[in-house]
């Protein structure tokens, strides 16, 4: 369970909101030793349960983190520079 800082429209207040959202640098790690995880991780992330208010039990908009953005940021261009490297290997050694 994570929680976080966020607004409930139903209280009109911030409070401590609780999903069961994937922990997300625990999967960013996994990403970097096993590139397959990438779309588990997409797909925890698309699928999981919504902020709740502990008090009203209303969904709560968080306050997303930059950091999950600068982490999926770093993790999307070592997949291109990988698979870049990849491409640019297999036209070198069919040149040859």
């Amino acid at each position: 369970m994570v929680e976080t800082r966020a607004y409930c429209r139903e209280c009109d207040r911030h409070v401590l909101a609780r999903s069961n959202e994937p922990a997300h640098i625990l999967h960013f790690f996994l990403c970097l030793f096993c590139c397959a995880w990438f779309p588990v991780w997409m797909a925890l992330m698309v699928f999981s349960d919504p902020y709740r208010c502990p008090r009203c039990g209303s969904e709560a908009k968080p306050e997303r983190s930059w950091l999950f953005l600068f982490l999926l940021g770093i993790l999307v261009t070592a997949y291109v520079v990988v698979i870049g490297g990849y491409v640019l290997l297999a036209v070198t050694l069919r040149s040859n």
